[in-house]
Formats: C-alpha cells, sequence, structure tokens
C-alpha cells in the first residue's frame, strides 16, 4: 500500500480521511516501519523488497531514516543470505530482480548523496543479463486482476516483457554510472554540515582526459544500443491514453531512463570542465545543452500531468541538474542566464509536484530558493 499510494490521485487521498496524499504515505511508512521492526516478516527475500520500497519516503523529523539507511539494511540481508551467489545465468528470477534493483539504486544513492558505492564493480557478472525474457511463474490470480481494473493490463505477458526490456536498459546505465563514480570520485573522510566527519566520495583532483573520455564514450554507446522500445518520446504524442494505460506507465519509464542518461553526462561534463580554455568552452556549451533538454522534458511530462508519475529517484537528478545551472545564473550573457534561470524553476516546479510524494524533494526547493536569495541579494553567506 504504501508503495501504490505514490500513484494514486490527491482526491483520492482525501476521500479515504487524510489531508493529503503526502499525510496517507507518512501514516502507511509508519505502519510499514513498524512492521519491519517488530520482524514480523520471516522471509528474507521478502524484507529486501520491502526495504527497497520504504526507501521511497525520504522525509524529515527526528529520528527519520534516510534511504542509505534502509538501503543498507536490504544490502546486508542480500549478504547474509547469499543474494548473488545464488544466482545462476540463464533465468531472471525474483531473486534476479532483487539483486539488480539494490545495484541500480546503489548507483544512485551514490550520486545524490556523494556516499562509496556498496556494491563494487568488480562484484558484478553482467552476464547474468544474457537472459532478456521474462519468466513469471504462474499467472495473476483472478481476483488481483479484478481488484486492478484496467491497470490490469500492465500484468499481460507483452507488456510486462516491454517492462522486463526497460528494467535491463537501467541496469545497464547504472553499470555506466558506477563506472563514472568510481573514475571522477574517491573515498574519504569529509566534514559535514553537522561539523563531524563523514565517509564519503569526494571529486577526484587529477581526473585525465582520457578517462573522461572513456566514460563519455561509455554513455553514448548505451543510448547508441537502446532498444527501440526504449526510447522517449513526447507525450504529446499519445492520444486518448488514460493515465492507467500501460502506455501511460511504459513511458513515465522511458522518460527516466532518458534524464538520468542526460544527468550521468552531465556529471561527466561538470567533471571534465576544469581542462582548458578551449576545451573548457565546448563542454560548458554540451551542458548547457544538456540541462536545456532535461528541462523541456520535464515541461513535457508537466504539460500533459504525468510529472508526479515519476520515481523518487527523479529528486537526485533535480540536485544534480539544479547544481548544475547555478554558475550560469552569475554570467554576463542575458541569454544564457535567462535559460539558468529558467532551469531553475523547471526544477523547483517539479520538486513541488513530487513534494506529496516524495518529501525529499524539500531539498530542491530549499536549494533552488538559496539560490534565487543569492541571486537578489537577500542571502550573503
Amino acid at each position: 500500500m504504501l508503495a501504490g499510494s505514490a500513484f494514486i490521485e490527491q482526491e483520492t487521498a482525501v476521500k479515504a480521511g487524510f489531508s493529503s496524499r503526502k499525510a496517507l504515505r507518512r501514516t502507511l511508512f509508519g505502519r510499514a516501519k513498524l512492521l519491519y521492526e517488530f520482524e514480523t516478516e520471516p522471509n528474507a527475500y521478502t524484507q529486501i523488497q520491502a526495504l527497497l520500497l520504504m526507501m521511497q519516503w525520504h522525509g524529515s523529523g527526528v529520528g527519520h531514516k534516510v534511504p542509505t539507511y534502509w538501503f543498507d539494511l536490504a544490502y546486508s540481508t542480500a549478504e547474509r543470505i547469499g543474494l548473488l551467489g545464488s544466482l545462476e545465468t540463464g533465468s531472471f528470477s525474483h531473486r534476479h530482480r532483487l539483486w539488480w534493483c539494490l545495484y541500480v539504486r546503489d548507483r544512485i544513492l551514490s550520486l545524490g548523496f556523494r556516499r562509496p558505492l556498496r556494491i563494487p564493480n568488480s562484484d558484478v557478472t553482467m552476464s547474468l543479463l544474457e537472459s532478456t525474457k521474462y519468466y513469471s511463474s504462474e499467472p495473476y490470480h483472478d481476483l488481483v486482476l479484478a481488484m486492478l481494473g484496467e491497470a490490469a493490463a500492465m500484468l499481460n505477458w507483452e507488456n510486462q516483457e516491454r517492462m522486463m526490456l526497460l528494467f535491463i536498459q537501467e541496469i545497464k546505465l547504472a553499470h555506466c554510472v558506477g563506472v563514472i563514480v568510481n573514475v571522477l570520485y574517491q573515498d574519504a573522510w569529509s566534514p559535514s554540515s553537522s561539523g563531524e566527519c563523514e565517509y564519503s566520495m569526494v571529486p577526484k583532483s587529477n581526473v585525465s582526459q582520457a578517462a573522461v573520455t572513456a566514460c563519455e564514450q561509455l554513455l553514448k554507446s548505451w543510448i547508441q544500443n537502446l532498444p527501440g522500445p526504449a526510447h522517449y518520446f513526447s507525450p504529446s504524442l499519445l492520444h486518448n491514453f488514460h493515465t492507467e494505460s500501460p502506455e501511460i506507465v511504459l513511458l513515465v519509464h522511458q522518460a527516466f531512463l532518458y534524464l538520468l542518461h542526460l544527468t550521468a553526462m552531465s556529471i561527466l561534463y561538470q567533471a571534465a570542465s576544469s581542462g582548458g580554455d578551449g576545451l573548457q568552452t565546448t563542454i560548458i556549451s554540451e551542458m548547457r545543452g544538456l540541462t536545456l533538454q532535461v528541462n523541456e522534458t520535464l515541461s513535457e511530462l508537466h504539460d500533459c500531468r504525468m510529472l508526479h508519475f515519476l520515481p523518487g529517484s527523479t529528486i537526485t537528478i533535480l540536485i544534480i541538474i539544479l547544481e548544475a545551472s547555478l554558475p550560469d545564473l552569475k554570467v554576463s550573457d542575458d541569454i544564457v542566464r535567462m535559460q539558468a534561470m529558467s532551469n531553475l524553476y523547471t526544477c523547483e516546479e517539479a520538486a513541488g509536484y513530487l513534494l506529496q510524494t516524495y518529501p525529499a524533494a524539500e531539498m530542491v526547493l530549499s536549494r533552488a530558493q538559496n539560490a534565487r536569495g543569492h541571486l537578489l541579494g537577500l542571502v550573503t553567506t
């Protein structure tokens, strides 16, 4: 129920007796948290799945746990039961999907929280992805299909295969992100906002241009080899589809893949922008193009009322793109400065829509307001 509540309409939560979707999700998260803490679930695989879903709720308040806390619990459980060692090539079972969910989330969390990878690239055998066919142990019960109504169309064989194709492409992109993290960052003890030292990732001071070029080629190869059904297209091209249509669901996943790819490229160009003057000018231009593409994609999803369907990992994307736009707020070129301001407003607007579902969006709003304050001279520190 906690996972599903992310996709209901605000009016549905109000009819259920809650002031908002955010209040509903806060309540459901509290109940899920209690179920975990009282060890009501003996099955380790179910525990891992539940912990991965609990990561999506990231609010604020005393005693609140950040997503990395729940991920570490999930990964520790996976290590305890030997999940990776039990996987076989040639199939894509429920255990495979659990492992790769951990793998993908690990890399996205590293980008968002600047924390070292828990799953090293050397521990992952990409041959596990040799089989791309989706296997279902048994068909869903008629009662389940009846309860889902028109949304049950997502459970048919064709749509499940399409979803699995998108998931496999996300795994491959996460592999690229892991390589980039290893190239651009190093683990180190650094001071936190509380004044204490924490173990996190810090940018390397001597990244070679050859390494950056290799990472760039890796990302370009991913997008060039992306299967047609995984490519994002403007939602305005869809006609007469309701929000529960499989085409809408698939398009949201395609959009997230595209946004994550653009973000990974942006991170790479940010690291490479310390090169020579000519190279720096070219790379900065590329960065601006990437942020503009993110801006346009978010605007397209907003115009078609699909923005709030994006996953919680979108918060990481918004933060990275917002930070990439900040330097342009101070340039003398009016066009560049106005585009940076547009990026700022787009990220802020997207965060506002996601706030009811993912409270972590508060971080984006706070950074955007702080940037605007600096720009207007309202903030001096």
